[in-house]
């Protein structure tokens, strides 16, 4: 867990906070998304529209081979992850969880199926039946995975001539069938010429997760488990800051 290094930036955070200012407006920004932050963008929106139910639906965005994200990106739901807080032998039918490779290369590979989206679809489970609190078997992800780049975090920062990198927002809740959302800057700092300059807080995020996996700058080589994800930072383009 690192305790001891999570408190030091915990401290650290605490007391930018302090002297943070509202972030300058604009329409075009490239923004650094840390992995638990990630999380609660990519989430809802992928895992949506990858299920079997969304497709059968017919509500959702993904055509198999269709480019959905930037050639950088590959997703993978990954039910026997090391580590995952959702690995299992099974899923909540007595089906394999197995390791699912969603989006290849920015190309959408496979969905997600439970017993029963797989059977309408002639297809078998693919380990994707999750019993909810309720009893209830939903088809759901297991763990995501964004499989990492070849480039450091520090070696990122050093490329950023303008942006933000956002520590965490107050809320971040797309919509996941549009993949619309706009989302409050709890904790944050500008980057400038490589370097991280001042702390900030306020101001809003906003833009669309299905167009913003398309345009994906640098990802990063390390990752980081954040509940059922193992994601890298990640730096997106075109995205809009006001203040």
């Amino acid at each position: 867990m690192n305790f001891e290094k999570r408190v030091e930036k915990w401290a650290k955070i605490a007391k930018d906070t302090l002297i943070a200012e509202p972030p300058k407006p604009n329409q075009k920004v490239v923004v650094i998304f840390p992995p638990h932050v990630l999380r609660r963008a990519l989430i809802p929106v992928i895992g949506f529209h990858s299920l079997g139910k969304a497709f059968n639906e017919k509500i959702s965005a993904y055509k198999i081979n269709d480019n959905v994200a930037a050639e950088k990106i590959s997703v993978v739901d990954n039910g026997l992850l090391e580590g995952g807080l959702s690995s299992n032998s099974w899923d909540g039918e007595g089906n394999p969880h197995q390791k699912t490779e969603i989006i290849k290369n920015g190309v959408f590979q496979k969905r997600l199926y439970d017993q029963k989206y797989g059977i309408l679809e002639n297809l078998g489970s693919t380990g994707n039946g999750m019993r909810n609190n309720s009893g209830s078997v939903v088809n759901g992800i297991s763990n995501f995975q964004v499989l990492p780049g070849d480039i450091s975090l520090e070696e990122i920062i050093s490329n950023i001539q303008e942006g933000y990198f956002i520590e965490k927002f107050s809320w971040l809740n797309p919509e996941e069938m549009s993949g619309f959302f706009g989302a409050e800057i709890r904790n944050g700092y500008y980057v400038k010429n490589g370097e991280y300059k001042n702390p900030i807080k306020g101001g809003n995020v906003s833009g669309n997760i299905l167009e913003m996996v398309k345009n994906c700058e640098f990802i990063s080589k390390e990752t980081e488990f954040s509940a059922n994800s193992l994601f890298p930072y990640m730096v997106f383009s075109n995205l809009t800051v006001s203040s």
